[in-house]
């Protein structure tokens, strides 16, 4: 009911997953009518934050959204992992392989699915903003199966045709 309260939650959840460096303060949006507020208790990451620059109120890593993924992971095909350790019966493998399938189902034909031969199965959570495009996922292969996510950043505007193909 409350975005914040919403965006705090998610925060929480980071936290206790031991994702050390993403939070989300506010709701992401580029709505001109929502303010971001300012935390309460400011998140002490690593992330250096002079030379990355980041926005105050949401940041990510990719290492911390490979390590979500991983979690994700784990929990849907060895049934074994933090999600099932650290959070009491709150997840389940079923409710992780749901989780997967459902990415399964976020096709674009850009990004991580675009740069794997047809019919391999993809499942990822792609997103862009003007200055950023990003794509984390689970690639099933009979070889084994990987975790990919990639960020990319360019001051001002990231250009979509150039993205598509350095990330795919």
């Amino acid at each position: 009911g409350n975005p914040y309260t919403g965006a705090n939650r998610v925060s929480e959840f980071y936290a206790q997953l031991g994702l050390a460096n993403s939070f989300i303060y506010t709701p992401f949006s580029e709505d001109p009518f929502i303010t971001p507020q300012a935390p309460q208790t400011p998140r002490q990451t690593t992330t250096d934050q002079l030379k990355a620059q980041p926005d105050p109120y949401n940041q990510l890593t990719v290492t911390d959204m490979g390590m979500l993924l991983r979690a994700i992971y784990q929990c849907a095909t060895s049934e074994d992992g933090p999600l099932i350790t650290q959070f009491n019966g709150e997840y389940t493998p079923i409710e992780c392989r749901k989780l997967l399938d459902v990415m399964t189902y976020n096709r674009i034909d850009n990004f991580i699915e675009a740069g794997v031969p047809e019919g391999t199965r993809v499942a990822h959570k792609h997103g862009w903003i003007p200055d950023t495009h990003g794509d984390a996922g689970i690639v099933f292969t009979p070889g084994g199966d990987f975790i990919f996510v990639t960020a990319l950043h360019n001051p001002g505007w990231m250009e979509f045709a150039e993205s598509r193909v350095v990330i795919s």
